[in-house]
C-alpha cells in the first residue's frame, strides 16, 4: 500500500507526459518482492520503487532505457549458485520475470493502474488518542495508510489537529457513514475504558464492512466484552462476528510500552493486508 501511493504522489509531482511501469510477473526461488510488485521510470531514468532490495535496479533501469517497443518482457536470473563466485554475485538467488510497459501520465492516474489508491476501500479507525497513540500515528503515517483516530475529548483533539493529526470528535452516525462508504474497515480500540469499549462495540454492531476489531487488554477482557455486549445491550455475536474481535491486539514478542505495542500493532495489521504471509525473501 505504501509503494503505490509512493508511485502515486510521483506521478501526480512531475511533468512528464510518459513513464515506464515496471512489474514484477512472476518469480521463482528467493526474490525480494512478492508478485506483482512495481516500479515507475521517468524517461529521465529517476524511479519510484524498488524490484529487488537495491542490488538490481541498475540494471532494470538500464533495460528500460533501451526498450524499442511498447511492452516487453525481462527475466533475471540469479539462481545459479556459481553465480557467487563467476557472474554478477547481485540478487536473492531467484528469478524474476519482469514486464516493462510504455504508459502515459494519463493512463498511469486512472483507475486501471494507480488512480484507484486516490480514493481507497480500506481504512483504519482508531479509538482514542492519549500519549500511547503517539508512536502508532507516526508509523501509520509513514506506512500511509488511510487512518484517522477518534476522541471524545477536546483538549485531546486540539492538541492532535495542531500536530496535523488525522483526528475527529467521535460522532457514530458520521464513522458508521464512513465505514458504509468502504468495503474494508480496520477498527482499534485504544480508549483504555471498558464502558466506552463497550459502547463502541454497540454501535458498531452487527460490524458489517469490518474485517477487523482489535481490542487492548487480556483475552478474558475482550471475553468480558463479548458478554457484557449480549447480556447489557442484548447484541449476540455469531462465530464470524467473534472472529473479527483480536484481543488483545497485536504480534507477540515485540515487547512491552508504547512504542512496542504500535510495532505489533503495525505489524498485525500489514499481515492481515497481505494475507498473514511474512517471508521477506519468499521461496516458491
Amino acid at each position: 500500500m505504501r509503494e503505490k501511493k509512493l508511485i502515486l504522489e510521483f506521478i501526480e509531482s512531475r511533468s512528464d507526459a510518459e513513464y515506464i511501469l515496471v512489474t514484477l510477473l512472476n518469480t521463482k526461488g528467493s526474490t525480494y518482492k512478492f508478485k506483482n510488485a512495481q516500479k515507475l521510470i521517468a524517461l529521465n531514468s529517476e524511479s519510484c520503487g524498488i524490484i529487488s532490495g537495491g542490488c538490481l535496479e541498475h540494471e532494470i533501469v538500464s533495460f528500460a532505457q533501451n526498450m524499442k517497443n511498447m511492452t516487453e518482457i525481462y527475466t533475471i536470473d540469479t539462481s545459479s549458485l556459481e553465480d557467487r563466485f563467476l557472474g554478477s554475485s547481485l540478487g536473492c538467488q531467484g528469478v524474476l520475470e519482469l514486464e516493462f510497459k510504455r504508459l502515459s501520465k494519463n493512463e498511469l492516474l486512472s483507475d486501471a493502474y494507480f488512480g484507484a489508491y486516490k480514493n481507497e476501500e480500506q481504512k483504519l479507525h482508531i479509538f482514542g488518542a492519549g500519549a500511547d497513540t503517539e508512536p502508532l500515528n507516526d508509523l501509520l503515517d509513514w506506512l500511509k495508510w488511510d487512518y484517522c483516530f477518534y476522541s471524545h475529548n477536546d483538549s485531546n483533539i486540539s492538541l492532535r489537529v495542531d500536530k496535523n493529526w488525522p483526528i475527529k470528535k467521535i460522532d457514530f452516525s458520521t464513522i458508521q457513514n464512513d465505514i458504509n462508504k468502504r468495503s474494508q474497515n480496520y477498527i482499534v480500540l485504544m480508549t483504555h475504558n471498558y464502558n466506552t469499549d463497550l459502547e463502541i462495540l454497540d454501535e458498531l454492531y452487527p460490524f458489517t464492512n469490518i474485517q477487523f476489531i482489535g481490542l487492548l487488554g487480556p483475552t478474558k477482557r475482550k471475553d468480558l466484552l463479548i458478554q457484557d455486549l449480549e447480556r447489557i445491550y442484548g447484541k449476540s455475536l455469531t462465530n464470524e462476528m467473534q472472529e473479527k474481535i483480536y484481543g488483545p491486539i497485536g504480534l507477540p514478542g515485540f515487547g512491552k510500552g508504547e512504542t512496542a505495542v504500535a510495532l505489533s500493532i503495525t505489524g498485525q495489521l500489514q499481515s492481515l493486508f497481505f494475507k498473514n504471509d511474512f517471508n521477506h525473501h519468499q521461496d516458491l
